[in-house]
């Protein structure tokens, strides 16, 4: 298993990536708008984006998960009251 936190240093706004060595899948949580970074990553570790969660509303930052899900082929999961 692996775990990364990425950081935006502008907002100290974290996004979360935890994969399985096994399987070669992996979840990213609460995705900033640009993908690239979560994409290399994945790659980086031998591994595809399964799952892109947001696990809330942010106010502090876009959301980046749908554009992230369409890019990686990942499943979205968003919180049951979010709009699609």
């Amino acid at each position: 298993m692996w775990f990364e936190t990425i950081i935006r240093k502008q907002t100290g706004c974290a996004t979360y990536m935890v994969g399985s060595l096994e399987t070669g899948q992996c979840a990213v949580f609460d995705p900033l708008w640009d993908p690239t970074p979560y994409l290399d990553l994945a790659a980086s570790k031998s591994s595809t984006i399964r799952y892109v969660i947001d696990s809330h509303a942010h106010a502090d930052h876009v959301s980046g998960a749908r554009r992230l899900a369409e890019a990686s082929g990942g499943e979205l999961m968003l919180p049951e009251l979010a709009s699609d």
